[in-house]
């Protein structure tokens, strides 16, 4: 390893270090390259550890014996959820003979039911949480019709002081053996 050479000055008597020369432009274009690489890498990992939550109907119905009607909640994310609060939100509930839901749902599903025994404290990679909109609706063997609804889940990434909000949209469809099935669809806002 060489070490810069040193003048002293005749007159002055001060030692004079010469300066290496500026980098090249290749040498800088490289550099900048490597630093935009190196940003983008993080950005990148930062959304592979976003938090990932699904919601999916767990089976047919049966009108005239609906029970259980349940949906699961999957943490799919690299991290586990804590403080996780499903609420449902109404915009048709038919008891009865089922029946063919509209296209859209003509009221606003602003309010939300939060049933407390819904809530989970923690939800863990890859774990698995079933509620049951019997905890809400007492059919008490009455027939069930249909229903368009939104299922909203309020969490919180594991140590992130930050509340997040995801919605899912399921409508039933009347199939031709008499049975409900759920639908996903679109969230309008």
């Amino acid at each position: 390893m060489s070490k810069p050479s040193k003048r002293i000055s005749r007159q002055t008597g001060r030692q004079k270090t010469s300066l290496p020369s500026p980098p090249s432009l290749r040498r800088r274009i490289v550099e900048w390259l490597l630093g935009i690489t190196t940003l983008l890498g993080f950005f990148i990992g930062l959304l592979v550890l976003v938090p990932r939550i699904t919601v999916n109907p767990e089976g047919t119905l049966n009108p005239s014996n609906p029970y259980p009607i349940s949906f699961g909640i999957t943490n799919i994310g690299y991290i586990p959820l804590v403080n996780v609060q499903p609420m449902l939100g109404i915009c048709t509930f038919v008891v009865g003979e089922p029946e063919t839901m509209p296209d859209r749902c003509q009221g606003q599903l602003g309010s939300r039911l939060v049933p407390t025994k819904w809530f989970v404290r923690r939800l863990a990679i890859d774990e698995k949480s079933v509620i049951r909109l019997d905890d809400v609706f007492g059919l008490n063997g009455n027939k069930f019709g249909g229903a368009d609804i939104s299922i909203v889940i309020r969490y919180q990434p594991w140590h992130i002081p930050i509340h997040q909000e995801t919605e899912f949209r399921f409508v039933t469809r009347k199939e031709n053996d008499g049975t409900l099935s759920w639908l996903p669809r679109p969230v309008e806002k």
